[in-house]
């Protein structure tokens, strides 16, 4: 298990692709290592942190059309959403980003639903 995590790993980073978790009834975001060095994070910011904080680094209306799209699948079903926004980068620098994000179960404690 952890040679195909290590894998995994490797192949995201080569591939310049991250991912995150979005704990959806506290409002909480989990990134992963990867996707904190893309948003120009230090790796020790791949912590929980509230949306919130993601939503302030995406410029004009990015961030609500994010909530948007999640909402809409949400509420319509289906097997994935997705779509686009940029990313104000700590150099004030904006990056494009494409997101796929589905519903996803959470191993441990954690109840609700959770977004990957």
């Amino acid at each position: 298990m952890r040679a195909r995590e290590r894998w995994l790993g490797m192949s995201a980073e080569l591939a310049r692709i991250g991912s995150f978790l979005w704990f959806m009834d506290e409002d909480i975001w989990l990134p992963d290592r990867s996707l904190a060095g893309l948003f120009g994070m230090m790796p020790e910011a791949a912590r929980e942190q509230p949306l919130t904080a993601l939503g302030d680094r995406l410029p004009d209306g990015d961030f609500a059309r994010f909530r948007l799209t999640v909402a809409e699948y949400l509420l319509k079903g289906g097997e994935r959403f997705s779509g686009e926004f940029r990313y104000r980068l700590p150099s004030g620098e904006n990056r494009w980003f494409v997101y796929v994000g589905q519903e996803a179960e959470t191993e441990g404690q954690r109840r609700g639903r959770t977004l990957l």
